[in-house]
């Protein structure tokens, strides 16, 4: 087999078609399934990195997190090579998009509105790991692919889990004083390799970071080096988001703001519980709608209730007004006899009542109509 994968047949199930992209350890390409109509990505290791047991156990963890989490947020892995293969490789899924650096460098910063929707889904990749007891370790804009699904160009994956760190099972990928990520991404505790306080803490400074960049369209810690990039990161405060873009509501800067504290005690003890501040943050503006594809529903705050009042052009007047104007008496006629068949009505019984039972519906009777209030979006 040529060291190229182009044009080989791996797995006597996908073929190797094109590269679409290379990176420090490796490449991806595109391949076709040959049973199936479906596109796949192959990552490829390097093979100079195949020489060192470590990175190849990194590569490995990247496959066995991807295959495990469940997440439709996370990149799938669907396959790995044997032990027989030439060279390692991951079969993915294939994505069709561009990844968050790409975007924003391409559109600036982002709409409220869509900066929270990306950061919520990033956090709901992030809950399913930690749950795992996994921390993602390198979460920044090249890590966040943006797809086109279901009439989006922006729905979430969450790539590259080959630094992750896992709590529990000790591993030589997260010695003491190993330094592993992006510098002006990575939290204090991770550009000091302070490996034993790194947690899911960690990975929500990361979120910060990527959520400002996207609001502001600006690094937080930017450095022309990897040493200024890590001295800002721990002596360092970015500039005030409000200061950066005015119309950032003051509830959601602030969610930035903690997610960014500089100790770990300082920052959301979760995921989920950074989410649902995002999410009561962006409900408090009154521009957010909550979509039903992403994190889970949050109860109504004081702020927003449940139920929307309608708007003055769409009032609705009580039951009790609702009635037509006085009509007149007819001018009495000719008694009528009543029809034979006609039923007799049983006197109207209160429906709160012990002795209220249900009236039988009248055959050709439409079904009474109600009209429903408006609720409110509150994804």
């Amino acid at each position: 087999m040529s060291d190229d994968p182009v044009g080989q047949v791996l797995l006597d199930t996908y073929r190797v078609t094109r590269l679409l992209g290379q990176g420090g350890m490796g490449a991806v390409y595109e391949a076709q399934h040959l049973r199936l109509p479906k596109k796949v990505a192959v990552k490829v290791l390097d093979p100079d990195a195949t020489r060192s047991p470590e990175l190849f156990q990194r590569f490995r963890r990247e496959a066995e997190v991807a295959s495990s989490l469940g997440n439709s947020h996370i990149c799938e892995a669907l396959d790995f090579s044997p032990p027989s293969a030439r060279f390692p490789f991951i079969v993915m899924e294939f994505l069709d998009g561009v990844d968050l650096a790409a975007y924003l460098e391409q559109k600036g910063p982002l709409p409220l509105r869509q900066a929270v929707r990306i950061a919520r889904e990033v956090l709901s990749a992030l809950d399913a790991a930690h749950a795992r007891d996994i921390v993602h370790r390198d979460l920044k804009p090249q890590n966040i692919y943006l797809c086109r699904r279901d009439r989006r160009e922006d729905f979430v994956k969450l790539l590259d889990f080959g630094i992750s760190k896992m709590k529990t099972g000790g591993s030589a990928l997260t010695k003491p004083l190993a330094v592993l990520g992006t510098p002006s991404y990575m939290a204090p505790e991770q550009v000091q390799g302070q490996v034993d306080r790194i947690d899911a803490r960690t990975d929500l400074w990361g979120m910060g970071v990527v959520l400002y960049e996207m609001l502001t369209g600006r690094v937080a810690f930017p450095g022309h080096d990897m040493l200024s990039a890590v001295y800002r990161v721990v002596f360092e405060e970015p500039a005030p988001i409000t200061a950066v873009r005015r119309d950032v509501p003051a509830a959601l800067a602030a969610v930035v703001a903690r997610a960014m504290a500089k100790k770990p005690e300082g920052r959301y003890p979760s995921a989920q519980a950074m989410e649902e501040e995002l999410t009561r943050a962006a409900l408090a503006t009154g521009e957010w709608e909550q979509e039903e594809d992403t994190a889970p529903e949050l109860q109504p705050t004081a702020k927003r209730p449940a139920l929307l009042p309608p708007t003055a052009e769409e009032e609705i007047p009580a039951p009790a007004t609702l009635r037509g104007p006085a009509v007149a008496p007819v001018p009495p006629g000719p008694a009528l006899a009543p029809a034979p068949s006609a039923p007799v009505l049983a006197p109207t019984v209160d429906a709160a009542s012990p002795d209220a039972a249900p009236l039988p519906p009248e055959p050709d009777e439409p079904p009474t109509l109600r009209r429903r209030p408006v609720a409110a979006l509150a994804a």
